[in-house]
C-alpha cells in the first residue's frame, strides 16, 4: 500500500513538471522558427533537449544509484528552474542562439537526470511483477503531459509571450517540487550499497552490459532507431508541418502535438492491453507491420497537402512508435539488474538520444536544402543506411552463434 502510494507521489510530481518543460520546448521551437525561417535552427531546439545528456560524466547513471533520494530529485528540479529562467533572460535579451543553446543543453542534462532518477526509484519500490506495467504507467504519464502540453499551446502560443511560458514552466517545476517534498525518505540496503561501492562504471561498462546480454541487445536497437525514426521527424516535422507547409500559424502547433501525443496515448493502450503483442523476438511479423504502418506514416504525413491528412497520418506514426518503443524500452527496464538499472537506463538513454538528435539534424537539414518532398526520402535512405550497417551484421552474428548452438 505504502508502495502504490509513493508511486502515485512520482507520477504527479513528474505529471506537472513535465508539462511545463514540453511547453516550453514546443513554444521555443516555433519561435525560433518564425524569427529565423530555419527548420534546422528550430529542430535544433529539440537537439539540445535530448543530445547533451550523451556527454556527460561516465558516472552520472552510477551517481542516481548511489544518491539516488527525496532531496536529490529537489535539488535537481531546482537546478532546473534557474535554467528554465536563464533561458527566459537569453530570450528576453534576444541573445545568441548560441548562449540559448547553452542554457538548453544544461537544462536538458537535468531533465535528464530528473526522469532516470525517478525511474530508478520506480524499480526499488516495486515487486518485480508489476515493474514492467509501472514502466509502462510512468512512460503514459509522460507523454499524458504532453498531451496537455499541446493543449495548452493550441490556447497560449498565439495569445501569450515567451515570457509567460518561462513563468509556466518555472511554476510546473516548483509545483512538482512541493510534491516530491511528500515522499517517504527512500531506503538502500547495505548489501546493495556495498555491491555498487565495489562495480567499475562507466558507459562504456553499461553498453558492455548490454551487448553481452542477446535479449537487452535486441531491445536496445528496437529503442534506438524507433527513437531516431520516428521521434527524430516529430521533432521537424511538428513546427515544419503548420507553420511552413500547411500555413496553420503557432496554433498549429499545438494542434500537431495533439495528434501526436493522441497517437502516442493510443500506442500505450496497445501495449498496455496487449503486452504480449509485440514482445521481440516471438512477435517478429506484428513487429514488421508496425514498422512498415509507421514508415508509410512518416512518409504521408510529410507530404499530405491537406490539414486532416497532415494530422491523421502524424498520429499514425506516433502511434507506431509508442507501440514499438514502450514495448521494447518496458521489457528492457524489467530485463536490468536492479542495482544497475539507473546505469543501463542512462546508457540507453544516451544512445537513443544521440542517435534521434543525428537523425533530427539530417532531417531537418535535408528539408532545409531540398524541400520537404526530397528531404523526406533522403532522410528515409539515412536511417535504412543506419540500421543496415549497426543492427543488420549483430542479427548476423546471432543467427550464426544460434545454428553453432543447434549444432552442438
Amino acid at each position: 500500500m505504502l508502495s502504490q502510494r509513493e508511486f502515485r507521489k512520482l507520477l504527479v510530481g513528474s505529471f506537472i513538471s513535465q508539462i511545463g518543460s514540453h511547453l516550453l520546448t514546443l513554444s521555443l521551437s516555433a519561435y525560433i522558427l518564425l524569427q529565423t525561417g530555419s527548420p534546422l535552427d528550430a529542430a535544433l531546439v529539440f537537439v539540445l533537449t535530448f543530445l547533451p545528456a550523451a556527454f556527460v560524466s561516465d558516472r552520472v547513471g552510477h551517481w542516481i544509484d548511489r544518491h539516488l533520494g527525496r532531496f536529490f530529485l529537489i535539488r535537481n528540479e531546482l537546478f532546473s528552474v534557474g535554467l528554465t529562467l536563464l533561458c527566459g533572460i537569453c530570450v528576453r535579451l534576444h541573445s545568441s542562439v548560441i548562449f540559448l543553446g547553452v542554457a538548453l543543453s544544461i537544462r536538458s542534462i537535468f531533465l535528464f537526470i530528473g526522469r532516470s532518477a525517478i525511474q530508478k526509484w520506480i524499480k526499488h519500490i516495486s515487486p518485480n511483477e508489476i515493474q514492467a506495467s509501472r514502466f509502462k504507467l510512468h512512460s503514459f504519464n509522460f507523454f499524458l503531459s504532453t498531451l496537455v502540453s499541446g493543449l495548452l499551446a493550441t490556447v497560449l502560443l498565439s495569445r501569450v509571450s515567451m515570457s509567460a511560458i518561462i513563468i509556466i514552466d518555472a511554476a510546473s517545476f516548483i509545483l512538482g517540487i512541493c510534491v516530491y517534498a511528500l515522499l517517504q525518505p527512500l531506503q538502500i540496503k547495505t548489501a546493495l550499497s556495498e555491491r555498487l561501492d565495489s562495480i567499475e562504471y562507466s558507459t562504456r561498462y553499461g553498453i558492455g552490459i548490454i551487448l553481452r546480454s542477446s535479449k537487452l541487445r535486441s531491445l536496445f536497437f528496437i529503442v534506438c532507431v524507433s527513437q531516431a525514426l520516428f521521434q527524430g521527424a516529430y521533432s521537424v516535422l511538428v513546427s515544419v508541418l503548420p507553420v511552413d507547409r500547411l500555413s496553420m500559424g503557432l496554433q498549429g502547433v499545438g494542434f500537431f502535438q495533439l495528434a501526436a501525443s493522441l497517437g502516442i496515448i493510443a500506442g500505450f493502450f496497445l501495449v498496455w492491453k496487449k503486452p504480449r503483442f509485440l514482445l521481440w523476438p516471438n512477435r517478429r511479423i506484428t513487429n514488421f507491420v508496425v514498422w512498415i504502418a509507421g514508415l508509410c506514416s512518416l512518409l504521408l504525413c510529410a507530404l499530405s497537402p491537406w490539414r486532416a491528412g497532415g494530422l491523421f497520418f502524424f498520429f499514425m506514426m506516433n502511434f507506431a512508435y509508442e507501440s514499438l518503443w514502450l514495448s521494447s524500452h518496458a521489457e528492457f527496464f524489467k530485463e536490468s539488474v536492479q542495482e544497475q538499472v539507473g546505469l543501463l537506463s542512462f546508457t540507453l538513454v544516451s544512445w537513443a538520444s544521440s542517435l534521434m538528435a543525428i537523425a533530427t539534424l539530417v532531417y531537418a537539414f535535408s528539408i532545409q536544402e531540398l524541400g520537404i518532398r526530397f528531404g523526406t526520402i533522403v532522410f528515409l535512405f539515412f536511417m535504412a543506411v543506419v540500421v543496415s550497417v549497426v543492427y543488420l551484421p549483430n542479427r548476423n552474428r546471432e543467427l550464426v552463434n544460434l545454428s553453432r548452438g543447434e549444432a552442438a
